[in-house]
Parts: C-alpha cells; sequence; structure tokens
C-alpha cells in the first residue's frame, strides 16, 4: 500500500526483473514495472486494497491478482511498455450474508481466461459458487463468468496446468479435486468436466491462511500438494 491524496492507500504491485542471470556473474534485481490497482483502503484495518495473491504464467507474460475485497485483475505485463489490463471484475457478493472470499486467481497459459477460486462464506446463500472462469479482454468474445460447479462451495487454493488442459482445487476439508478442461468452437469460455478426486487428503483448515497449497509440475505429469504440518501428496497423470 502506498499513500495517496488524503492518506488514503491504494495497492501497488512492483515487478523486478533479473539481470545478468548467469552463473559467473551476480544476480542483480532491478524494478522493472510498477501497476497501480487504484482501490483504496475501505476497511478497519486498511487492507482491503492490498493484492494479497499474486501468481505469473509460466512464461512470465501475464500477471494476475485479488484483493480481500473482492477484485480480481489481470495483466498482459510482457514488452517495454505499459501493463495492459486485460481483465478486472469483482465477486458479486463481497461483504454479508452469500459473502464470497476470492482465495486465488490465475491466467491460463494462452492468456484467454482467468481462473479465480472462491470461499463462501454462507452455504445457504452462495454467489458465484465456489470458483470460476471468465474469458479475458484479449479473447476473440465476450463471455460471463462460468461457475466450477464440480468442486464444491469452499476452495482454499487452486491450480492450473502449464498446458491448460486442467485445473486442480483444494478444499476446507483437504480434498484435492482435478477437473479436466476442453475447449469448444464457438464458445468463448470453457468447459469443465466432471471432477475426479485424489483419496489422500491434506490437512483440513477452516481459513485460506491456514490452508495447504498445490501446484503441477512444469512438466504437468504431477500435481504437488503439501501443508502447513509437512504433509506432502503427489499425484501422478498417465499420459
Amino acid at each position: 500500500m502506498t499513500p495517496i491524496n488524503g492518506g488514503v492507500g491504494e495497492g501497488v504491485i512492483t515487478i523486478f526483473k533479473m539481470r545478468n542471470a548467469t552463473t559467473n556473474a551476480a544476480r542483480k534485481w532491478e524494478e522493472w514495472k510498477i501497476i497501480r490497482l487504484t482501490i483504496s483502503s475501505i476497511g478497519p484495518d486498511g487492507d482491503d486494497g492490498v493484492p494479497y495473491f499474486l501468481s505469473l504464467t509460466r512464461d512470465a507474460r501475464g500477471l494476475a491478482a485479488c484483493t480481500r475485497s473482492g477484485h480480481f485483475f489481470a495483466w498482459d505485463i510482457a514488452g517495454r511498455g505499459e501493463p495492459a489490463l486485460i481483465s478486472s471484475g469483482r465477486v458479486i457478493i463481497h461483504a454479508g450474508i452469500g459473502a464470497e472470499v476470492l482465495t486465488a486467481s490465475f491466467l491460463f497459459p494462452d492468456m484467454q481466461h482467468i481462473l479465480c477460486s472462491t470461499m463462501s462464506m454462507n452455504d445457504n446463500n452462495p454467489g458465484w459458487v465456489g470458483c470460476f472462469t471468465e474469458p479475458t479482454r484479449s479473447a476473440a468474445q465476450q463471455a460471463p463468468h462460468r461457475p466450477i460447479r464440480q468442486v464444491g462451495l469452499k476452495i482454499h487454493h487452486s491450480a492450473v496446468s502449464p498446458n491448460g488442459n486442467a485445473t486442480a482445487f483444494l478444499s476446507r476439508t483437504g480434498r484435492i479435486n482435478i477437473v479436466p478442461i476442453m475447449h469448444v468452437e464457438g464458445d468463448s469460455n470453457i468447459t469443465t468436466l466432471a471432477a475426479t478426486y485424489a483419496e489422500q487428503r491434506l490437512q483440513a483448515s477452516l481459513t485460506p491462511e491456514g490452508a495447504g497449497r498445490i501446484m503441477f509440475t512444469p512438466e504437468g505429469d504431477k500435481l504437488i500438494g503439501v501443508d502447513k504440518k509437512g504433509r506432502v501428496v503427489v499425484l501422478s497423470f498417465k499420459k
């Protein structure tokens, strides 16, 4: 957060680029680009506008972020120019009954869609039903967000495979769901298939802050999960 007019803070993301990244030269990080979210702090703790979850695409061309007040963003940061905003939005209900908390946001490798996972605060009146996908502005056509209904309402972490053909979700109970992804001709959004889940579980958690994390390996043939107690789960996928 940095102060702006009137002493109110706004969220800022600073991107650094590494120079001289060779085995024989010392690594040097240089400030490369700055992104201002222009969201003022609105909560009593002044942290609602903080970008608390960030993710880069593997080729470092795309950056996604979400804030505690339910905003999500994505930028194309490739090239020498300023980062180009390609996706932005906010969960439908971000406070009170039926509110949802954004727990993660990822761009797909082709940067045509964004994935957001959420945790519903009220099982009886959910807003966006656990998580959703949405086309970015770089997509040829626009479509509304599409809930992924196969994985439940309380998702603490998520991941997108390196080639974009699968997503994975870690629920409040520690269960890991894997959802295959496909693209249907004429549909500007993505289609999710039936979810499968691993028999092994990570530690359950009441809050995303106390939950584990999951990620695909760079080759996409394995999914690795780890929780705060040090338990590690490795799932392998057959070709």
